[in-house]
């Protein structure tokens, strides 16, 4: 068991807890309100949401109807997505990689089988979505200089993660978090249910770094809304350590690589991704 969490019942729900409870909303409220429209709504489907409550972000599962047997089977062997993420969220931060720190996380079975779900993360304010926050900047301008400086900081930050081997597998702008002060970006890697953390041999071989390579042609996709080329090449520049004179042919086949792989419609620079 991770350290600082223990282990809880809390009616038929099942799971690890931060001890001391860090917030004035009781856990036995925020399950007892598993998939209802309470608090800000930030995303609700048929079997999951994402809410904010006060200083907790949330994000639910509710399996209902056969369409959800699937992924109830995959919870069978502890495969599920929010589990996943509450175990990859907990090894990110021991690695020292940022992420929103993980509360806990709570499920209830019938017969087995998972039913509901909860995993509680500490809500930072002042934190948007990249892409969010890139929307808002292309409609109010960035300043002279400021978008090669904001490219060389999202490409350092990933740059770290992946020196601390980690994958993340799904690096899009909705699952980098961003805040914006003092004329300075820090950043956030969210939704870790797909995250692969490499061994050192795996890190420095060929499997690892096509991990790595995958996460910035993703990444290189949802940037290709809001940045020409000229940006987007010293954001790859910056990814890889290229020097100028060797940067161009190799940043002339990764844009081409990424078009491939992750075909995005472009929409322009007033466009979102």
């Amino acid at each position: 068991m991770s350290e600082g969490y223990k282990e809880v019942q809390i009616q038929d729900f099942r799971g690890l807890v931060r001890e001391p409870w860090p917030s004035s909303i009781p856990l036995r409220d925020l399950l007892g309100k598993i998939g209802q429209a309470d608090g800000i709504i930030v995303k609700m489907r048929a079997e999951r949401a994402v809410k904010i409550r006060g200083d907790l972000h949330l994000k639910e599962e509710f399996f209902r109807g056969w369409g959800s047997w699937p992924l109830r089977v995959k919870g069978l062997w502890g495969r599920s997505r929010l589990r996943r993420q509450w175990q990859a969220s907990l090894l990110a931060r021991e690695k020292g990689i940022l992420t929103p720190e993980p509360l806990a996380y709570l499920e209830r079975r019938r017969s087995f089988l998972l039913s509901q779900s909860l995993l509680v993360t500490r809500y930072e304010p002042g934190f948007t979505t990249l892409t969010l926050y890139l929307r808002e900047k292309t409609k109010e301008g960035w300043l002279a200089g400021e978008e090669g400086a904001f490219l060389k900081c999202l490409a350092a930050a990933v740059h770290r993660m992946h020196d601390l081997d980690m994958a993340h597998s799904d690096l899009k702008g909705s699952n980098i978090l961003v805040k914006e002060e003092d004329g300075a970006w820090s950043f956030q890697f969210t939704d870790l249910k797909a995250a692969c953390f490499l061994g050192r041999t795996e890190a420095r071989g060929g499997r690892g770094m096509t991990k790595k390579n995958r996460d910035i042609l993703r990444l290189l996709a949802s940037l290709r809304s809001f940045f020409g080329a000229p940006e987007r090449a010293l954001f790859l520049q910056s990814c890889l350590s290229l020097g100028v004179e060797e940067a161009q042919p190799i940043i002339a086949r990764w844009e081409a690589k990424s078009q491939r792989k992750f075909p995005f419609p472009q929409g322009g620079r007033n466009g979102g991704r």
